[in-house]
């Protein structure tokens, strides 16, 4: 196991971890509901999708390629078992330098575990056209972290699109780049 990761779930030492990924598949609820949000942003024919999980988000996109990496090997293990055929690795968001430069590069969820801006950076620079991620947040005082706007006033960034829902506090942003 990698030390740079917040995921609580990685505590187990058994396999309820893939429980709580694997519920996903029967009760598609506000989760679901994230994903196919952000599924419905891509943009162009590639995608790398940071912390993967069990590739959700795959099921519900028409790439060409799609790169899934996640921190956590036990999750990469039960995703290839769901889905052989995909480019799954063991991957940290602070260092991409494995990877090429992709149309969309997703990272759902991941934003609340990042220690620093640092994961963001170094995600911008293997997005060609659209960066899309989520902030998980209270429902009663949202807020947009104030570190972000640095990066979001990169000289590469064309817009931002904030698709915001308070029912679930979660907030989706994308980030399209200039071509």
């Amino acid at each position: 196991m990698c030390d740079d990761t917040f995921y609580d779930y990685r505590r187990f030492a058994d396999d309820r971890t893939e429980d709580i990924f694997t519920s996903w598949d029967v009760k598609r609820g506000n989760h679901y509901f994230v994903i196919k949000t952000c599924s419905e942003l891509q943009e162009g024919e590639t995608v790398l999708d940071v912390g993967c999980g069990l590739c959700h988000l795959y099921e519900l996109l028409d790439v060409k390629e799609y790169v899934g990496i996640d921190i956590d090997s036990r999750i990469i293990k039960w995703a290839r078992k769901r889905h052989p055929d995909l480019a799954l690795d063991v991957g940290s968001v602070y260092d991409l330098s494995a990877w090429g430069i992709y149309d969309t590069v997703y990272a759902i969820g991941l934003y609340r575990r990042l220690e620093n801006l640092t994961g963001i950076e170094e995600i911008l620079k293997h997005t060609r056209k659209a960066l899309v991620f989520t902030i998980w947040q209270s429902k009663e005082k949202p807020v947009f972290p104030n570190p972000l706007w640095a990066v979001l006033r990169d000289e590469r960034v064309k817009s931002i699109e904030l698709i915001g829902n308070r029912v679930i506090g979660t907030d989706i942003i994308k980030i399209n780049l200039k071509q």
